[in-house]
């Protein structure tokens, strides 16, 4: 059941990815740390750069995944570099939904999700609550 699961994602994934100018959505599920969580990337290239907007539902408080969490950090790695912070989600403890809006040059990188004791932290933690590989033209 769960790699039928896992394949319907993936198909929906490379349905969605699959743009005509537009902007490339990707469609995201939760890792073992954070099962039930689902949510959109949505990346767009502008004139300059590209916006990138995440939405997570089904996202349970950051302390309940990770003992001392505060906040869940949004991540961009580009292979051969050090990850770098895109930015803090909006969380809604009661609505358990985050979002983030940011921009970036890049246009092959994953973007990782993770529960941080501090929202300032220059580097990941190991609790990857949602990832994505993205590449987009």
């Amino acid at each position: 059941m769960k790699t039928q699961y896992l394949l319907i994602l993936t198909v929906l994934a490379a349905t969605l990815s699959f743009g005509c100018g537009g902007p490339t959505k990707y469609v995201l599920a939760g890792t073992e740390k954070s099962l039930g969580t689902d949510g959109e990337l949505v990346v767009e290239k502008t004139e300059t750069n590209y916006t990138v907007n995440l939405e997570l539902e089904h996202l349970p408080p950051p302390n309940r995944v990770m003992n001392n969490a505060t906040a869940y950090v949004t991540w961009m790695t580009v292979e051969g570099q050090p990850a770098r912070q895109l930015g803090q989600l909006d969380y809604d403890e009661g609505d358990r939904k985050g979002e983030l809006h940011a921009t970036t040059v890049e246009r092959k990188y994953r973007v990782l999700v993770t529960a941080e004791e501090n929202p300032g932290t220059t580097s990941p933690s190991d609790v990857v609550v949602a990832r994505h590989f993205v590449d987009v033209e």
